[in-house]
């Protein structure tokens, strides 16, 4: 096996054994360092170990050996002096780290997971995720993929539970926000809301849970809840606002405030010319009699769907919009 320099590692240590996960370069030995290279199997992967002899007057072996399917991950297995059977005690640690490392023993069935996920395939995936959990049951990543491949699936409530249980031990932003869309679908909308309050409640400065709240409160006909809502995301992200602007517009139609509404579209017209801008734009006009306008605002709308208008210039992170 060739070694590179390099000790960019993490890990923990266990004496009479060493185990190092390393990220990137595989490690280099140290120079004072006499070593004699073997070559055997440990989980079922043929590895060159080495019996060292340094001139300190340590003694052990070490060997490489590499994570399934991830190049830029190796495991450094190391054993200290004093063991009767180096190779054998190598073994044995790695064996161990396995059933109590889900980067050894549960790493590949996760990326069948995930590659599965992307291709659309999710009870196929769903599959291989159970298989993660049943070494590592508290693997949120793992959680998570069931989670979204349940929901993908239309399997809701089953959803739901993998959500509740990646919640129990670590509540996040992204995860609350992704129960509440399924509380939503289940019509249990006052759980929905319940789970966006928790998120604004983790982080009050980002702004992805209001425009969901918002969302669901225009959904609910609860216009000045959603007006609210809306303003506070585009308070903190003013750059990213412009579908915000376009649904408290929407919010404010239906409370028959159709200037406000105008202010709102122009301002995200101004950001990002969409066509939906301008529909909502001449709904508004239409309500204040200005038909003149209206029409403008709809041909408008045609050219951009026609692709045969040029866009007013926009940047990077207004194209993303406050969606999660």
């Amino acid at each position: 096996m060739n070694l590179t320099s390099g000790l960019n590692f993490r890990g923990q240590y266990h004496s009479p054994v060493c185990l190092i996960i390393y990220e990137g370069n595989h490690p280099d030995f140290r120079p004072d360092t006499k070593a004699k290279l073997f070559t055997g199997t440990i989980l079922g992967q043929k590895v060159d170990w080495f019996e060292m002899n340094s001139e300190d007057g340590a003694k052990g072996a070490e060997t490489i050996l590499p994570l399934p399917t991830r190049e830029d991950i190796v495991l450094h297995i190391s054993v200290l002096a004093g063991e009767k059977s180096s190779f054998e005690t190598m073994k044995k640690a790695a064996e161990s780290l396995a059933v109590t490392n889900p980067k050894a023993s549960a790493y590949e069935p996760f990326e069948k997971a995930m590659a599965l996920a992307s291709q659309g395939k999710h009870r196929e995936a769903i599959v291989q995720y159970n298989l993660t959990l049943e070494s590592a049951p508290k693997d949120a990543a793992a959680l998570l993929g069931v989670a979204r491949s349940q929901s993908e699936i239309g399997d809701y409530h089953s959803a739901v539970d993998a959500y509740s249980r990646i919640i129990s031990l670590k509540p996040s932003v992204e995860v609350l926000i992704e129960r509440a869309k399924i509380y939503e679908k289940l019509g249990k909308m006052e759980k929905a809301i319940a789970d966006l309050n928790q998120a604004i409640a983790l982080d009050r400065k980002d702004p992805v849970p209001y425009a969901t709240l918002g969302l669901l409160h225009l959904e609910l006909k609860h216009h000045a809840a959603a007006i609210e809502d809306f303003t506070q995301a585009i308070e903190l992200a003013p750059e990213e606002s412009p579908s915000c602007l376009l649904q408290r517009a929407a919010a404010y139609r239906a409370m028959g405030k159709y200037n406000l509404a105008v202010e709102d579209c122009t301002k995200a017209i101004k950001i990002r010319g969409a066509a939906e801008f301008y529909d909502e734009r001449a709904l508004n006009f239409e309500k204040l009699g200005k038909n003149e306008r209206a029409q403008q605002d709809r041909a408008i709308a045609e050219k951009i769907r026609n692709h045969t208008f040029t866009e007013p210039p926009s940047n990077n992170a207004s194209q993303k919009g406050l969606t999660r």
